[in-house]
């Protein structure tokens, strides 16, 4: 079998991955704010802090459905692979735009090579899903 397609080992790191970013949200969120715009008043760091916590709150949602659907076999897994990666592209763009936005905050902007990094990321779960087979999954 191709690990590579292996529907396990896919949503096992796209889980964790989502549990990790959620922890950076829940957890760093504040600081990254207060270290990239000193100047930021107490409201309007409460409000990000809380929008960031709400956002970690479906990164986990998210890592722990995936996690879930680690025991998932072709056929079953095919929608769940494909739906995956094209929520996954919808992201890219945002990300894109986030490069041109905060501008005079380059701490907030992501690097290019994050958004290559979510498109292959993207991609893998999205290839997978249409290339499988119940063959690959065993």
């Amino acid at each position: 079998m191709n690990v590579i397609m292996n529907p396990k080992i896919i949503f096992t790191v796209l889980g964790v991955l989502n549990l990790v970013h959620g922890l950076m949200f829940f957890f760093g969120g504040e600081a990254m704010y207060r270290e990239a715009a000193p100047d930021i008043t107490e409201g309007t760091l409460s409000l990000i802090t809380t929008e960031m916590e709400i956002t970690a709150g479906f990164n986990f949602w998210l890592g722990i459905v995936l996690i879930f659907c680690c025991q998932l076999q072709f056929p079953a897994a095919k929608n769940v692979l494909i739906g995956t990666g094209i929520g996954m592209l919808v992201i890219v763009p945002v990300a894109i735009k986030h490069m041109s936005a905060y501008e005079g905050y380059p701490e907030l902007q992501p690097p290019a090579f994050m958004i290559i990094i979510l498109a292959l990321l993207a991609l893998w779960p999205l290839y997978a899903g249409i290339k499988g087979s119940s063959a690959e999954s065993d």
